[in-house]
């Protein structure tokens, strides 16, 4: 997701302009700052679908109670819902205003990078009459694709996440693995050493007991680590500290698209990685 943010912000940038009219470079460096600014919010927005809504916010942020995914408000009025101070970095209160807050509380959680990646081909639309007519339409057809890449990879992650095993199947992975621990003592404990002569158990005996002890509890620690593991694993973008950092790609995607912007010779250095200042969190 973030090679094709990072993709569609340099188009953005790439195509030459249609004319050196201060007004057409204005009106396109409005829209491209714009962009960048809802590539930003795109991708937290898919963060909140595949870790809040199921995780809850930051561990010992102001928003964490320790409920998980109950922290994280996202339905009913705008005053009942929290998802807008996320305070995980670029924050979400430095990416939209008070309307648009407004808005995107009336849009399903799901829907809202839909919602943001349809904002960003209607602008690159707008842009595409600013570039050289004989680039414009190479121009928008690699946006779209861009943005569309982005849309498959989230949904991608949002399927790991939503699709849950049915219970009749996890029921019976979990017999299966009793059964089978439970049964390798009785396969590994061969007693093929009998008795000695004076009615002695032989020294191979006493072995194959210890073989057949030590044997049943490594496979045994083994398979149920397995299963704890798989457990720890249910969503692989949560928090924890074996799971994808999410924060961690949105740092990225920030940081690249604004030296993208840096690199274009663009007056757009907007650093939403501060501290929420934004209209969003009244």
């Amino acid at each position: 997701m973030c090679n094709h943010a990072r993709e569609l912000s340099q188009t953005i940038y790439a195509f030459p302009l249609k004319d050196k009219d201060p007004v057409t470079f204005e009106r396109a460096e409005t829209l491209r700052k714009i962009i960048r600014r809802k590539l930003n919010l795109m991708f937290a927005f898919q963060r909140h679908v595949t870790r809040e809504s199921h995780e809850g916010f930051t561990p010992e942020c102001g928003l964490d109670t320790g409920s998980g995914g109950d922290d994280f408000k996202t339905g009913g009025p705008v005053a009942d819902q929290n998802w807008y101070k996320d305070p995980c970095p670029p924050a979400i209160a430095n990416m939209i205003d008070s309307a648009e807050r407004d808005f995107y509380c009336g849009v399903g959680l799901g829907m809202r990078p839909a919602a943001v990646q349809s904002e960003i081909n209607m602008l690159c639309g707008e842009l595409s009459k600013e570039i050289l007519p004989s680039h414009a339409g190479h121009f928008l057809d690699s946006a779209v694709l861009n943005s569309e890449g982005i849309m498959n990879l989230f949904k991608g992650t949002a399927r790991i996440v939503t699709t849950k095993m049915p219970m009749p199947y996890k029921h019976l992975l979990y017999v299966l693995n009793f059964v089978f621990c439970f049964l390798v003592p009785v396969v590994t404990v061969n007693k093929i050493g009998g008795t000695g002569v004076n009615g002695e158990l032989e020294q191979t005996t006493f072995f194959m007991y210890g073989a057949g002890f030590f044997t049943s509890l490594l496979l045994t620690t083994v398979c149920y680590g397995i299963l704890e593991i798989a457990a720890s694993l249910q969503n692989p973008f949560g928090h924890d500290p074996v799971d994808h950092d999410m924060g961690m790609f949105a740092k990225r995607l920030h940081n690249e698209t604004k030296v993208v912007a840096k690199a274009a010779g663009s007056g757009d250095q907007t650093n939403y990685m501060e501290v929420p200042t934004g209209t969003a969190q009244i």
